[in-house]
């Protein structure tokens, strides 16, 4: 966490680039385990990004626009992020017994 004063957030705006121009967290997932799924970041303000990525393409898809939903509360300490995305989003197959990848990054 950053205490509230130094907290750096620019826009409001839906994948705004670039969205690590101040504070964000973000993440991976790859429910699979195939090389294949998907991002989602934040700033404090709530400015939603993703995208999707494949084992053969680094940079993703920056277009894709996934259903799901982020809240960010600004306190004393600093900042924090709630993200609720639906299993259907990561397209999870119930029942896999593949493992989860996941990886985070906070700036």
């Amino acid at each position: 966490m950053s205490g509230p004063f130094g907290i750096k957030a620019r826009s409001y705006r839906r994948d705004f680039s670039p969205i690590t121009a101040g504070d964000y967290v973000g993440f991976v997932i790859d429910a699979m385990g195939d090389g294949n799924g998907f991002g989602f970041e934040t700033n404090p303000l709530g400015a939603q990004g993703d995208w999707q990525f494949t084992g053969e393409n680094e940079n993703g898809n920056a277009n894709w626009n996934g259903v799901w939903d982020v809240k960010t509360t600004v306190e004393a300490e600093g900042w924090t992020a709630e993200f609720m995305i639906p299993f259907r989003t990561l397209r999870y197959r119930p029942g896999s017994t593949a493992p989860w990848r996941f990886n985070v990054q906070r700036y």
